[in-house]
Parts: C-alpha cells; sequence; structure tokens
C-alpha cells in the first residue's frame, strides 16, 4: 500500500513538470515557426550587428556588417573580414594582413551571422523561456546531440511583430559566451555576387594559407 502511495505522489510530482515543460516546447515551436515562414522569403539579407564575445582570455565587443545571399555570406568586424562563396571561406586578418582559405564544412567555429535567423532549424529542442515586453520573447535552444554540437545553449530574443531575431546568446563547449545583437536587418535588397568573392589585389596581395 505505502508503495502504490509512494508512486502516486512521484506521478503527481512528476505530471504537472512534464506537461508544463511540453508546452513551452509548443510555444516556442509556435512563435519559430512563424520566425522561420518569414526568413524564407529573404532572399538577401543585410545585417548590422554587434558582436561581444567573452572567455578565459578573451573579453571585447565589435560592430560589424553582414550580407548573405542563399549559401553566399560576407561578414567583416573590426579586426576581420569574411567571404564566401558557400563552398570556402576567406578570412582575411586586417592587422596581421593574412588570409586563411578554409572548406566551409571543415569551418567548426564559423558562423554566418544570418544563419542565426533560422538556427533553430537545425537539431535542436526548444523551450520557451519568458516575455519580456509585448511582443518580445526569450526562447532557448539545446542540441539535440549533444556530443556532435559545438553549441552548449543559444538563448533567442525574438520580437513577434516584426518576425525577427533581435539579440542571440551562443554558449559554447569551451565555456565562450557570444552574444549578437542585431541592430538593422534589411531583407531582399540588391547583392551583387562580387561581394562574396575574395579578391587579394584589393587587399595588397597579402600572404595567403591555403588550409584545404
Amino acid at each position: 500500500m505505502k508503495k502504490i502511495f509512494t508512486l502516486l505522489l512521484l506521478g503527481a510530482m512528476i505530471s504537472p513538470s512534464f506537461a508544463q515543460d511540453e508546452a513551452n516546447e509548443k510555444k516556442a515551436k509556435e512563435i519559430l515557426d512563424v520566425l522561420s515562414t518569414e526568413a524564407k522569403t529573404f532572399k538577401t539579407l543585410e545585417i548590422d550587428f554587434e558582436i561581444t564575445v567573452k572567455g578565459k582570455d578573451i573579453n571585447t565587443t565589435q560592430k560589424g556588417k553582414a550580407k548573405s545571399k542563399g549559401t553566399k555570406f560576407f561578414y567583416e568586424t573590426e579586426d576581420r573580414k569574411v567571404y564566401s562563396d558557400g563552398k570556402a571561406v576567406w578570412t582575411y586578418l586586417t592587422e596581421e594582413e593574412e588570409c586563411y582559405i578554409d572548406n566551409l564544412e571543415d569551418m567548426e567555429g564559423g558562423m554566418n551571422p544570418s544563419e542565426l535567423m533560422t538556427i533553430w532549424e537545425n537539431n535542436f529542442k526548444f523551450q520557451y523561456v519568458k516575455e519580456t515586453s509585448t511582443d518580445v520573447h526569450v526562447i532557448k535552444l539545446f542540441p539535440k546531440d549533444v556530443k556532435t554540437s559545438k553549441y552548449h545553449t543559444v538563448i533567442l530574443t525574438v520580437n513577434t511583430k516584426t518576425k525577427r531575431v533581435t539579440k542571440a546568446i551562443i554558449k559554447t563547449k569551451e565555456n565562450v559566451t557570444i552574444m549578437v545583437k542585431f541592430k538593422t536587418i534589411k531583407p531582399n535588397t540588391e547583392i551583387n555576387d562580387n561581394v562574396f568573392k575574395w579578391n587579394s589585389a584589393q587587399h595588397g596581395n597579402p600572404d595567403e594559407i591555403d588550409n584545404r
């Protein structure tokens, strides 16, 4: 009898928690589905952002600009310019005057800023956290495959009125926290493909380190 009572008590304690988790996941998915649908209308993106990186040996904040078109992207901050044709990535470090060339698929730490607009679509679980103000919500993402993912947690702030991600906090397994604030997001602007091509001559023919 005592055993049955204990099981019933545990069930009563667990069920509300499970139901709450399920409700939070459903609410998060409903919000993110709206953003995904909106993002599918973007042929191109132009983004002004601010990025803060904090870790054991780093604490820096920089402003940047990004452009994307399909799988192609370009972004620049104060210390680098990154070009990708969708297959390779050219990372030009302005102070060192060096350019590193890698295959995109090999870039574990590489990130196209526009990917944050739909990052939840790639093997993440969702959890609704809270509403911070009218139309502004916080949602947590957790990788489904913890072993292979480079992320520990991703925390998104989204605006359901504009259907945009306004801030992303990315926590990596290496105890590095990356916070990206999106200042402006302009979809469907005309972007020439040359924007995504690395041109050595335009940068004074710097040293190139080809890792492909």
